[in-house]
């Protein structure tokens, strides 16, 4: 067989592997449908971007008509947090037969909340057919905003002012802790979240818990209308125990949650409309995630129909193979690598899966960063997978891999780093050190900080495989230290979550894929002499700095490639 043929079949038998993976993870599959074909209500607000360097320009009211035509076609019924654009909003809304929760924003500026107040009962008493409750104040007491006699007086002003039905809208259970709060709203509005409890293992379950919570209020306030003012399910981000965020997973529970609503005859509201990036900076990924569209307006499910919890597998999988064939092109062509033929079809073989890696890298960093130093991590991060992908790739082609320097030998070198990038004994040592350490913080902060941070495997998974493959490491103590605390750290992560976090187990496996080369005692003669042949450069380097002129020495050959 010729090295043609070969890195054909090769590339094919790769290409295969990535696009069954794909295509599995992608497959449209059956879930129960609800019995009506819109939702009751949704939460309307504008999809901010995730990040921005200035503050974002008013929204123009034709992106407001357009946004609202689109959530009509889902639900009869929207639900606003502030009155302060209801001029905007209420015109549209009754154009296109849609009925109104009006909310006033309350916080701690008084005055700010004054104008709130007043615009929701202006706006109130000018569309009475319109808007069908007001809701004063949201999460209010939840975050300590104000008192609740505070609260309930404002309620009660509220209510003398204007006929539509008041109320406060709070997490279930704080309406158990005040319960006085009853007496002065016409309906208990109530948020319903189970992702948030870490209790549900499963959909199922968290369907069954959302009905206890509504019934346990319901029981509470007997002589009270109950109205749902939050419920529903993000669909991407990171698993709380065994509750996992999903596409499918989001489309099983508003379906299955408009049925039992159906079937106990609830009022309810599911939270939101429209993905809303901004808020993963206070909330992580998952907090941008509520949406049952996309910020551009593109349904995530039907309400009818299989739902598939990774739709774009066809487009990442048309990347991944322009990607890989990008690639083997110009390492072919351009580099002439000689290949054997059995390292060719390996080679072609092992492209696709890199590439494919390097795709749902990229497209995880999209769905998370939130501020513009994050992407710059995120576009670092990418490239360093890119490299490490470029060197196993070589490393597979003609059987060489790079030797790097121990961990602490490579940091040393941060006080020559122009000349040490351009030194092949003490690149790769850079880089492993610089993924490394950025694996060690990411687990540490795991540790430390774990509710809005995701396991971040997707960014750890192709250099934990590809470091093996493309380097051969001068271990030193350093790096043992790291291994285990890389290591360590991984399995305390996994055990702040009870055992069917996917993500959990799958964070620790990389950890512990990235921490086994540094932990291993062998290390093979070729990759002592090529680090300590760098480590000379280094300290050479050092002496040069220190004021030693360069013709007094005699600098050893380039000791990266073995």
């Amino acid at each position: 067989m010729s090295r043609r043929i070969a890195t054909a079949v090769g590339f094919l038998i790769g290409a295969l592997a990535v696009g069954l993976a794909q295509f599995h993870a992608g497959r449209p599959q059956p879930i129960p449908e609800p019995p009506a074909e819109r939702l009751e209500c949704m939460s309307y607000a504008h999809p901010d971007p995730p990040f921005s360097l200035w503050e974002p320009p008013p929204v123009p009211p034709s992106v407001v008509e357009d946004e609202l035509a689109v959530l009509s076609r889902t639900a009869g019924c929207v639900r606003l947090y502030s009155s302060m654009d209801g001029d905007k909003l209420l015109p549209v809304a009754r154009r296109l037969g849609l009925k109104v929760i009006l909310g006033a924003w309350l916080a701690q500026n008084e005055a700010r909340n004054r104008a709130e107040i007043d615009k929701a009962i202006e706006l109130a008493n000018a569309y009475p057919d319109t808007v069908r409750t007001l809701v004063i104040g949201s999460e209010t007491l939840l975050r300590r905003e104000m008192s609740a006699g505070a609260l309930k007086s404002l309620v009660e002003e509220v209510g003398a002012r204007t006929q539509v039905p008041v109320t406060t809208a709070e997490i279930w259970s704080f309406w158990l802790r005040h319960a006085e709060m009853a007496e002065a709203v016409d309906v208990v509005t109530i948020h319903v979240l189970p992702y948030w409890d870490m209790k549900v293992p499963t959909v199922e379950d968290a369907l069954a818990e959302a009905e206890r919570m509504v019934a346990e209020v319901a029981a509470r306030f007997p002589d009270k209308p109950i109205l749902i003012g939050e419920v529903g399910w993000p669909s991407i981000g990171r698993a709380r125990a065994a509750a996992a965020p999903g596409i499918r997973e989001q489309a099983r529970f508003v379906r299955g949650f408009a049925a039992t609503a159906a079937r106990h005859g609830w009022a309810y509201n599911v939270i939101e409309a429209f993905d809303q990036p901004w808020k993963r900076r206070y909330e992580g990924t998952v907090g941008g995630a509520w949406g049952l569209l996309a910020p551009d307006g593109t349904p995530k499910f039907a309400l009818t129909g299989p739902v598939s919890a990774h739709p774009v597998w066809a487009s990442h999988t048309a990347g991944a193979l322009a990607l890989a064939a990008l690639v083997l092109g110009v390492s072919r062509r351009r580099l002439k690598w000689s290949l054997t033929t059995p390292r060719a079809a390996l080679s072609a073989a092992a492209a696709p899966v890199l590439a494919a890696l390097m795709v749902e890298q990229a497209a995880f960093s999209l769905d998370t960063v939130a501020r513009a130093h994050e992407m710059a991590l995120a576009l670092l991060a990418l490239g360093a997978s890119a490299a490490l992908g470029w060197l196993t790739l070589k490393a597979l082609s003609v059987g060489q891999r790079r030797a790097a320097l121990a961990t602490g030998a490579a940091l040393s070198a941060l006080a020559r780093p122009i000349r040490s990038l351009r030194d092949p004994a003490t690149a790769p040592g850079w880089l492993l050190a610089a993924v490394r350490i950025a694996a060690a913080a990411e687990a540490l902060a795991l540790v430390l900080d774990p509710r809005y941070r995701d396991f971040a495997a997707p960014i750890f998974l192709l250099p934990a495989l590809a470091i093996p493959l493309a380097a051969r490491t001068h271990s030193g103590r350093e790096d043992h230290a790291l291994g285990l605390m890389i290591a360590a750290l991984g399995l305390a992560a996994l055990g702040l979550e009870d055992g069917g976090n996917a993500q959990a187990w799958a964070w620790a496996a990389v950890t512990a894929l990235l921490a086994l080369p540094l932990m291993l005692p062998h290390q093979s003669q070729q990759a002592k002499n090529a680090g300590r042949a760098g480590e000379q450069r280094i300290a050479e380097g050092h002496r040069d700095h220190a004021g030693q002129k360069p013709g007094q020495r005699q600098t050893p050959e380039p000791a990266g490639v073995t």
